[in-house]
């Protein structure tokens, strides 16, 4: 991240993660941020964060959930709820979890095609999406061993019921041409050369 996008995002979340006191803020927004980002970048322990800043371990526990709530809550409408064109392609399409097939098919949930009677296309999608929840799930596997897991708990049940309560005002075909145009964009400008050799 260059200095510039540090002090605008800095700017952006410096009320949520400012301490109000009458005293002299101990430690800044501006370190409270540059440590919340190398603990997200870098997936460093607390403690090695501790002896890194010289802040208590204790501490940075305490700040890091809030400084990331801040982030989050601050960029979500600017990024998670656009819905842009993939790269070369005209149809828009929402952001999407990249699901296993046991999930439903949803607009905000992309899994893979029914293993039966497939075309090379709809294969070559399925492995494609296969390879980015691998990437997801070594992501989860390293956060989660980090993590508190008396911490996790209610949040991961949330994130499973609210997935499992998904709207379903949409049409089955909007969610299929979500699918579809994903497949046509994996299979044209966004192919990559290996594909075709695993499939």
């Amino acid at each position: 991240m260059d200095e510039a996008t540090f002090n605008k995002l800095l700017e952006k979340i410096r009320p949520r993660i400012k301490k109000q006191s009458i005293y002299k803020e101990c430690i800044s927004a501006r370190d409270k941020l540059i440590i919340t980002l190398r603990y997200l970048a870098t997936g460093e322990s607390y403690r090695s964060l501790m002896y890194n800043y010289r802040i208590s371990e204790s501490t940075i526990s305490l700040f890091v959930p809030v400084v990331c709530k801040a982030i989050y809550d601050e960029l979500e409408d600017e990024y998670l709820h656009k819905i842009n064109p993939l790269p070369s392609r005209n149809t828009s399409v929402p952001h999407v979890i990249v699901a296993d097939a046991a999930f439903s098919l949803s607009r905000s949930i992309l899994k893979p095609y029914p293993f039966r009677g497939l075309t090379r296309e709809q294969r070559i999608l399925n492995y494609r999406l296969s390879r980015a929840r691998w990437v997801v799930e070594n992501t989860f596997g390293i956060l989660a061993n980090r993590a508190n897991p008396e911490e996790n708990i209610d949040r991961r049940s949330n994130f499973i019921y609210g997935l499992s309560r998904q709207n379903s005002n949409r049409t089955r075909s909007e969610v299929i041409q979500i699918r579809d145009e994903f497949k046509e964009y994996v299979n044209g400008c966004g192919s990559v050369p290996w594909q075709n050799d695993i499939i």
